[in-house]
């Protein structure tokens, strides 16, 4: 997500109420603005002067205010070392949190909540984010803006380097991270309620322990009011790094931060230097231009007849197309910030794999048609496109044998840095020439895709036909074109053997005496 959709999305969730929280305030439209709270070295939430809205945590987290070098304490494993991008989630999903993952998180939290953090920089970057310096060149545009970032954003060029945490299934391994860490501190918000109200109050939890203990020790009795100025921190505290978190929650929904990039993100840049980067930023802004259908994954009770939902990338969150994708972020969201609001209110901790937020991340379906894409990884050899104006829409077999061998499927081996260089040249200079161009699909060839789509998955609904107004330039998430020519009278009467062979005319003959009537498969296609 671009940082305006960051910041839009955030402010989108609502909270019932505050609790009384006088770290929390809700405006007139509904938005939600906190007092940041900054981990002291007790883990102490200290509140700051600063207070922001919860969508200008989201857009600030990770891309503006962060440790650079945070993830390298992540232990996170490449692509390769598991049979999908998907079990790699899943196994960043179930994987014990060390004490080293949560400091380096919250060190980088700390970069947000810190006294020299002020309004007048916030507001800097979005009017960075917002300006037109060169109108007539959106490329040119763009450099002019990464080169304001980083002459006014503390180690900008270093965070943009290290961002895998920004792709799946990465991100995934922040959010449970961060999660578990608002939960954490949302439980002890709860505890600390009950003391101040039943100065009797028992837990083995070890952060009460540890607060009644320094309270102890100083030979203190904590007085109501403190008791609960403390629990309205931790709250907060909870929100603040729960919205942080978000930032890479919310990228897991845009579709250049999906599984089509993978481990692409960090080989391309190994292997090819700066130019490595650019063209992974190319495959990333091709992906989200042109889009993927994706599934839910991580859905603990899944629908296996549920059809595969439309998605974009970054700039399109509220094109019509990506409308269920936009919808399905926030309503993660919120049902992660329930979690949030159960915990506060005395419910158990979830375990990691019921996480709120867990049943709506998307990720890329490879059982539905996708586009050709501009890089590809197999084994360990990178590919490009050979005609990188021309993307045609493929099956998910097709898609298959492309990545299985994508020389016999019109793509080049990219093997040193002056043909990525050249390659560069080619996109970054003249995206006129070769910018790639959705090409338009037969009907035939539709025919064929959705048949391939029902073998795999005969349970689910088909795609249905998207109610869009169709946009100008063609993408995988809507094939209409203007009306279709039939090439000749052999490919029309091809088509309709096709559509009667699998009822989808409803077509009937009789046959012959004695004749075996052809096997009929009802399948139920959108066309």
């Amino acid at each position: 997500m671009d940082t305006n959709e960051h910041t839009e999305l955030g402010n989108a969730l609502r909270l019932e109420n505050t609790e009384n929280n006088p770290y929390l305030r809700i405006d007139d439209s509904g938005v939600l603005h906190l007092r940041l709270q900054r981990f002291s070295d007790n883990n102490l939430p200290e509140p700051m002067k600063l207070e922001v809205s919860a969508g200008e945590i989201i857009a600030m987290a990770g891309d503006f205010f962060t440790e650079a070098n945070w993830t390298m304490d992540l232990d996170l494993p490449q692509c390769d070392r598991f049979k999908s991008s998907i079990d790699l989630g899943q196994y960043l999903i179930h994987k014990k949190i060390k004490p080293k993952e949560e400091a380096a998180l919250i060190k980088a939290y700390n970069n947000l909540a810190s006294p020299d953090v002020s309004r007048k920089q916030i507001d800097t970057i979005y009017t960075i984010t917002n300006s037109n310096y060169i109108p007539f060149s959106p490329t040119l545009d763009f450099y002019m803006k990464q080169l304001m970032y980083v002459f006014r954003v503390k180690n900008y060029g270093e965070m943009l380097t290290r961002n895998q945490t920004h792709f799946t299934p990465w991100s995934l391994r922040v959010y449970v991270l961060g999660h578990s860490i608002a939960l954490r501190y949302a439980h002890l918000a709860y505890e600390l309620k009950q003391w101040a109200k039943d100065t009797a109050y028992q837990s083995e939890n070890p952060d009460f322990q540890s607060i009644k203990n320094s309270f102890s020790s100083n030979k203190i009795t904590p007085p109501h009011k403190t008791l609960f100025d403390l629990a309205h921190r931790y709250h907060a505290q909870a929100l603040s790094m729960e919205f942080f978190t978000f930032h890479y929650y919310t990228d897991h929904f845009a579709t250049g931060h999906m599984a089509m990039i993978g481990d692409l993100r960090k080989i391309l840049q190994d292997r090819f230097g700066t130019w490595g980067s650019i063209l992974a930023n190319n495959l990333h802004d091709e992906i989200n231009r042109i889009g993927v259908f994706t599934i839910r994954p991580y859905d603990p009770t899944p629908n296996e007849n549920e059809a595969p939902t439309r998605a974009r990338g970054d700039g399109t969150i509220n094109s019509c197309l990506d409308q269920h994708n936009r919808k399905a972020c926030i309503d993660g969201m919120t049902k992660s910030l329930q979690d949030i609001n159960d915990v506060l209110h005395g419910a158990p901790v979830p375990k990691h794999q019921n996480f709120g937020g867990l049943e709506h991340l998307p990720d890329v379906d490879f059982n539905s048609r996708q586009h050709q894409p501009l890089i590809v990884l197999s084994g360990d050899k990178v590919f490009y496109r050979k005609k990188l104006n021309t993307i045609h829409i493929i099956s998910p077999t097709e898609y298959e044998a492309l990545r299985e061998n994508p020389l016999e499927h019109g793509y080049v081996e990219l093997t040193s840095k002056w043909e990525a260089f050249k390659l560069v040249t080619k996109l970054r200079l003249f995206p006129s020439l070769y910018e790639g161009q959705v090409q338009p699909v037969s009907a035939i060839k539709k025919i064929e895709i959705m048949l391939d789509e029902h073998n795999r998955q005969p349970q689910r609904q088909p795609i249905a036909e998207s109610s869009c107004t169709p946009e100008q330039d063609r993408s995988v998430l809507d094939w209409r074109t203007k009306a279709f020519e039939w090439d000749n009278l052999k490919d029309r009467m091809d088509a309709l053997d096709g559509l009667k062979k699998y009822s989808v005319l409803k077509m009937k003959r009789m046959e012959k005496p004695g004749e075996i009537p052809e096997t009929q498969e009802n399948v139920t296609l959108a066309i």
